[in-house]
């Protein structure tokens, strides 16, 4: 999954179904905020990761030092997505939400990293 701000939001809701659920397989979360403070539900997000269903959690800070190891601070990008992704064990599918030029360019970067178009699901909002 890939976030940018309130795009968030929909996450929210897949994961906390996911964390009732017995076996499911693995998740990762990139989340692009400007901020740590601005980072939506942080605490649930980190939460996430000793759940019953684990989740890797990664933090892009735009305007702010990344506060854990293996968060960035900077926006997202091609360097940043190939570090999370496993390109020999591709997901089955691939969650992006944000502003249309979020999204746009975050789709743009998974398909340049192998991930198949079809397997991108994209969740838009704003102008162009």
């Amino acid at each position: 999954m890939v976030a940018g701000g309130s795009g968030i939001a929909p996450f929210l809701s897949i994961l906390r179904h996911r964390a009732s659920l017995l076996q499911v397989g693995p998740a990762t979360l990139l989340y692009s905020a400007r901020t740590w403070e601005s980072v939506i539900c942080r605490e649930e997000l980190l939460a996430y990761k000793t759940a019953p269903a684990p989740m890797r959690c990664v933090f892009a800070l735009t305007q702010d030092r990344a506060h854990r190891i293996h968060d960035f601070a900077r926006r997202s990008d091609a360097a940043m997505l190939a570090s999370i992704v496993d390109v020999h064990a591709l997901p089955r599918e691939t969650d992006v939400c944000g502003a249309n030029g979020f999204a746009r360019t975050a789709t743009d970067l998974l398909v340049n990293l192998g991930i198949p178009a079809g397997t991108i699901l994209t969740e838009r909002y704003g102008g162009t």
